[in-house]
Order: structure tokens, then C-alpha cells, then sequence
């Protein structure tokens, strides 16, 4: 049922720890009675089905939208037992994380599976709704010394990883974090050719949805709440590893309205050309105008996972553990 290995470590002093480790090689119940020259300690040992777990539990992503995740628990290396519709979500497994995509809107799940024989598996429920749209239109507009820049118009994605399908516009997205803050940015662009845009996009982390200034200065290690990061991209070839992106390195981004609907400011500093010594140039004049998307994030910490998972495989095994007590106390009894 277990298989026990000692091994003890030297603290530098008189005492002596010794440690147990405990191996689980199949379902039962048994003890172990540990003696030193003075005490005796009885464990008793309950070895379950190794259960395995998703986390989160519940995967809710919006068509073309990716969100990842991580599989704990059971025996690795894990694998797709029963893919999802692929017509509503994929899924990938790259040894514990799981990446869920969106697909077209709809539900469907995906069975996991670890490594033993027969194999523990997981059911995961996959949702994929359709993100919400503009309707409005946003403006956006600078003046640089290399040239400037306006766009007015609907943004024509509704999804800040999509390509824009119409010629001009200009939208923002924010996504709330209640412990870190708001992480959002402002597109606009104007199309020039099917494959290149002029564009811009401002990125920004901030505390809250309020007016206020954000300062910006990507040299900084480790970017604090309030201070975030604006990048600036002209004549950007899409999906092409030669994008002329000039990254905005010190600046101001004030904004003079700033609620769920909508973001209003003002913009300015230097930005350079990435990898382009002497590339620098100065950003003027520039304002915004643009309807916004807000949606709710999640930001646990690792602790917090880890209690979730431990919670999780907690209540999925009491049952067997309850069962597995009151046998035992029938034994004692008889």
C-alpha cells in the first residue's frame, strides 16, 4: 500500500531531524509505528485515487481569445482524453498548462487525463460567448517629428488581439484587476494598404477607472501601479517580424475623462525607433477621444491557486476518505 523511505538531516547541533517520506502504490488503508528510545507515535495512512484537477475549474474565453491555465494532481504526464467541439474551442497541453482558444460562441468541455492505468481524468466546461462591439466612434490625433497622425471612425475589431476590417477608427480596452490595478490600451489606426496600417496604441496600467495622470518611462524594472507603458507603431506591417515600432520611453498620459464608457485626455513625450540608435522623436499635441470596452479580470497568486487546487481535491476526495475512516473504526470495534 506505501512504500516508506527515511532519511534525516544534521541541524549542527545535538538534534538530529529525520524525515519520512511516504510513496502511495495502491488504494487501501494501513499504519506505521515510529519508536525512538523514549516515545512511540502510531500514523495511520489512507491512500485514495489520485484525483486531477483543473485550475480554474471553469474556463470562460470569448471567440478568438486565448486564456491559459494548469492541470495539478493524478500522475504526468497528462493528455487529451476527449477534445472539445472545434467548432466552438480548442485546446492545447503543454505538460501541466492548458491553453483554451475561442472558437465561435457556444459550450463545450474537454476530459483531461494523467498517466495511470486506467487513467484519472478531469471534465473541464468550456464557454465561449461572442465579445462585445463598438459602436461609437473614437478619435485619435498627434503631432512628431516624423510626421503626424489623426484617425476618427468605429473601431472595426471587437477584440484587442483582432485585426481592425475597416479602413479608420480608434476604441480602447480595459481590463479591471482589483489587486493590481487596471491594464488597458487605446488603438487607433488607419488603414493603407490590405496588409499595413498607420497605427498607435497606448498601454497603460493604472489604479482606477478615474481621471488623473498616468507618467510614463519604460526604463523603469519594475512598473508600479499608476505609472504604465506607451508604444507607439507607424506604418506597422502586420503579422511581419519587420514592424518599424518605435516604443514610447518617457511621457505623460493624462486622461481628462476616464469612466467605463469612456476615455478623454491629452498625450505627450519621445519615443525611438526599437533597436535604432538616434532614431529618437518627440510626440506633441497629441489627444484622445474614445469609447471604451471594460471587463472584469482575475489575478490570483500562486498561494492562492494552490489552496484552491488543495481545496478542490479536498472535497473531491472526503467521500472515499469518510468511507475509508468508518471501516476502520468498525475494525477497532470487532
Amino acid at each position: 500500500i506505501v512504500q516508506v523511505n527515511f532519511y534525516q538531516q544534521n541541524t549542527g547541533s545535538t538534534q538530529i531531524l529525520q524525515y519520512v517520506d511516504f510513496a502511495a502504490k495502491k488504494i487501501g488503508t494501513t499504519k506505521i509505528v515510529i519508536q525512538d528510545s523514549a516515545k512511540t507515535a502510531e500514523v495511520e495512512i489512507i491512500v485514495t485515487v489520485a484525483v486531477i484537477v483543473s485550475s480554474p475549474s471553469t474556463f470562460s474565453v470569448k471567440t478568438q481569445q486565448a486564456k491559459s491555465g494548469y492541470i495539478n494532481g493524478g500522475t504526468s504526464p497528462y493528455k487529451i482524453i476527449q477534445p472539445p467541439n472545434s467548432a466552438i474551442a480548442t485546446v492545447t497541453l503543454s505538460g501541466s498548462s492548458i491553453t483554451v482558444t475561442g472558437i465561435s460562441q457556444g459550450t463545450t468541455s474537454v476530459t483531461i487525463g494523467d498517466n495511470s492505468n486506467p487513467s484519472n481524468t478531469v471534465i473541464i466546461p468550456l464557454t465561449v460567448t461572442i465579445p462585445p462591439t463598438f459602436t461609437t466612434a473614437g478619435k485619435i490625433s498627434f503631432a512628431s517629428t516624423i510626421g503626424d497622425f489623426q484617425t476618427e471612425g468605429i473601431y472595426g475589431a471587437n477584440n484587442s488581439n483582432d485585426i481592425p476590417n475597416n479602413d479608420a477608427g480608434a476604441g480602447g480596452f480595459v481590463t479591471k484587476y482589483s489587486g493590481s490595478g487596471n491594464f488597458g490600451q487605446m488603438i487607433g489606426y488607419k488603414k493603407k494598404i490590405s496588409s499595413q496600417y498607420d497605427i498607435i496604441a497606448l498601454i497603460f496600467l493604472k489604479n482606477s477607472i478615474t481621471p488623473g495622470t498616468v507618467s510614463v518611462d519604460t526604463g523603469i524594472s519594475n512598473i508600479q501601479r499608476e505609472i504604465g507603458n506607451v508604444v507607439f507603431g507607424f506604418n506597422l506591417v502586420l503579422n511581419s517580424e519587420t514592424n518599424p515600432l518605435y516604443s514610447f520611453y518617457s511621457g505623460d498620459l493624462t486622461f481628462s475623462t476616464f469612466n467605463e464608457q469612456t476615455a478623454e485626455g491629452n498625450f505627450k513625450g519621445k519615443a525611438s525607433r526599437q533597436g535604432v540608435v538616434g532614431s529618437d522623436v518627440t510626440i506633441s499635441q497629441g489627444l484622445f477621444s474614445v469609447p471604451l470596452i471594460v471587463e472584469d479580470g482575475t489575478n490570483y497568486s500562486t498561494s492562492k491557486e494552490s489552496q484552491k487546487i488543495f481545496n478542490q481535491i479536498e472535497e473531491i476526495i472526503k467521500p472515499q476518505v469518510d468511507k475509508m475512516k468508518e471501516q476502520i473504526e468498525l475494525r477497532r470495534k470487532f
